[in-house]
């Protein structure tokens, strides 16, 4: 409870950088309707998106820690949810993952097969052009790519490296652990530090690099 006197700021920088995380671990009636939509989406020959924009949606609605705007039109194109910050989310997650403390976007591609090289350069366009740090994309399956360096895979290193723009996959077996009870802020952050660690590991330079270069 806030004390008097004590700011929402103050309050939320004392509590443990794991109590909101613990807290916002879904309950069991909520899990019970995200594995019902999820078989939805696994079983359906719909093409859409919309089963899986339906779970997207209603798994940011139980963490309640965003406003949630569905199928947002700008000048050129539709986003499939936007998640604006509200104050408790901004200050906790400048606390604790500041990526999240920005607004940021979702895409949902409902697909039975790999998210290709083309698709994933249209979603790095509206994230540039929309000036967000932050797209997640919630796929059937996962990006393409043998490594993190190649095919769809290479174009979210490629523009995090550029332009310090992240883009986050989160596919079925995501949504499955999500389901049995994997707590979806961890998966986020766990798949944005291996991003980070990525392109650092790329900008380390070679201890004899002034000899290789031409």
């Amino acid at each position: 409870m806030i004390k008097e006197g004590e700011s929402l700021s103050d309050y939320l920088k004392a509590l443990p950088k794991d109590f909101i995380r613990k807290e916002k671990n879904l309950k069991e009636e909520e899990l019970k309707t995200l594995s019902e939509l999820l078989n939805v989406i696994e079983t359906t020959t719909d093409k859409s998106g919309k089963a899986l924009e339906k779970f997207v949606s209603q798994l940011f609605e139980y963490l309640n820690l965003h406003y949630i705007y569905l199928n947002k039109r700008t000048s050129t194109n539709e986003i499939d949810l936007f998640l604006k910050t509200n104050d408790v989310s901004r200050t906790y997650y400048n606390n604790t993952l500041p990526i999240l403390s920005e607004d940021f976007i979702v895409e949902c591609k409902q697909y039975h097969q790999k998210v290709k090289v083309t698709w994933v350069n249209k979603f790095y366009s509206l994230l540039r052009f929309g000036n967000y740090k932050l797209g997640i994309i919630f796929s059937v399956e996962p990006l393409t790519g043998k490594n993190d360096w190649d095919s769809s895979k290479g174009v979210c290193s490629k523009v995090a490296l550029k332009d310090n723009i992240y883009i986050i996959n989160l596919h079925l077996e995501d949504m499955k652990n999500i389901v049995d009870g994997y707590n979806v802020i961890d998966i986020i952050d766990e798949k944005y530090t291996k991003l980070k660690d990525n392109i650092a590991i790329d900008l380390i330079p070679h201890p004899h690099q002034k000899y290789l270069n031409p």
